[in-house]
């Protein structure tokens, strides 16, 4: 398959496009054809050194992504050969190879079904901010429905995220100002 790589730590701009071994299901995985990767800030990070994994090389960056299931380990039972899902959460991208590449290998636990009316591009870049952004806002058991919540750096994708679900989330009004 193709995928992009980093040889090293020496920034994302540095990754190069080449042919790698097709991914294997382990145990409980599902390969996933992606049709939706999205590049993201903690994909840098990595790619300069600068995040606490440090995967051996050459590495396959990318967290989010969204595909179809085109084979699966006997025991997955949940996410059927030809069903389209939307990665939630793991190691992909971070110590095992990631989504910048035609296929990637997805532990079930860690895919969702996509939301109806979601595009590929949806589903492909928006879960981890948005899993990010709901930890944040509802890690405080006692926050009164009429706390006040301060999004610094709303125009990055969690602040993006934060800003309207923290209404939702907290039973905020259904309107919200934003002061810069």
């Amino acid at each position: 398959m193709k995928a992009w790589i980093i040889e090293q730590f020496s920034g994302i701009e540095k990754a190069r496009l080449t042919k790698v071994p097709d991914p294997v299901p382990g145990t409980g995985e599902v390969i996933l054809r992606l049709t939706c990767a999205a590049l993201n800030p903690a994909d840098r990070y990595l790619a300069q050194g600068e995040y606490p994994a440090k995967p051996p090389f050459p590495h396959i960056l990318g967290r989010d992504g969204c595909g179809v299931i085109v084979s699966s380990d006997a025991d997955v039972h949940d996410h059927p050969i030809g069903r389209k899902r939307a990665i939630l959460r793991g190691e992909m991208g971070v110590s095992k190879w990631g989504t910048f590449a035609e296929l990637v290998a997805v532990p079930a636990e860690s895919l969702i079904e996509v939301p109806a009316g979601w595009t590929d591009e949806q589903a492909g870049s928006a879960t981890l901010v948005y899993v990010t952004a709901f930890q944040a806002l509802t890690q405080w058991d006692d926050l009164p429905s009429q706390a006040v919540v301060l999004v610094s750096g709303a125009s990055g994708g969690v602040g993006v995220a934060s800003t309207p679900y923290a209404a939702w989330v907290r039973g905020f009004s259904s309107t919200f100002r934003l002061t810069m």
